[in-house]
Formats: structure tokens, sequence, C-alpha cells
């Protein structure tokens, strides 16, 4: 695969991942749609500084847009454990030792089979 094909294709699923539709995404990065469309396509070849901004927004480091070093996967379950983290962070010292029961609950289990 070559930059252009790692860039659309991680662009197309890293953007879903996040949740945003091609529209919200387009405004967030301040550019057009039809750019936006151009560049999850092929059509067209993105600016270094847009790459940097859709990084940003995705909270991920711009090379892992376009090297192959960075596996999509990698980066959602990366970006899911953080979420997950925080989350964690946010609960009642009672919940999180209630949660922490819980996971080791799982890993026994997981680990048994």
């Amino acid at each position: 695969m070559n930059m252009n094909e790692i860039l659309q294709l991680k662009m197309k699923i890293l953007r879903k991942l996040s949740g945003a539709s091609m529209t919200e995404f387009a405004e967030e990065l301040e550019i057009s749609r039809t750019s936006l469309q151009n560049i999850e396509i092929g059509k067209a070849n993105p600016t270094l500084e847009t790459i940097q901004q859709i990084a940003k927004k995705l909270e991920i480091p711009p090379m892992s847009l376009i090297s192959d070093d960075y596996d999509v996967n990698q980066l959602y379950t990366a970006k899911s454990f953080l979420s997950s983290l925080h989350s964690f962070l946010q609960l009642s010292p009672e919940d999180q030792q209630e949660a922490m029961k819980l996971f080791e609950r799982l890993v026994k289990i997981l680990s048994t089979r």
C-alpha cells in the first residue's frame, strides 16, 4: 500500500470510529465536505497542515495516518482503552473498587480458557 491508500483507509475508518459524519468532521477541520470526501477516496492529496489537523482532531500522531507501521485496530484499541480509563477515573472510589473486582474476575475467567 502506498501512503495515499493508507491515508484513505485510515481516514475513513477513524472518522467513522470517532462518530462524526463527513459533514461534521469537515466543519471541525474547517475544510469543505467535498475536500474531505476527496481525501477519503484518494482524489485529493492533503497538505501536511491538513494531515496535522486531522490527526489532532482524531487525537492520534500525524504519522499514524500515513504510515503502515500503525495498524488501525491498534489505534482504535488504544483510543478505546484511554476513553475507558477516563470513564473509570470519573467513578466514585466505591464504584472504582467494584469495577476492579469485576475486571479481576474477568481476567481470571479468560485466563482459564
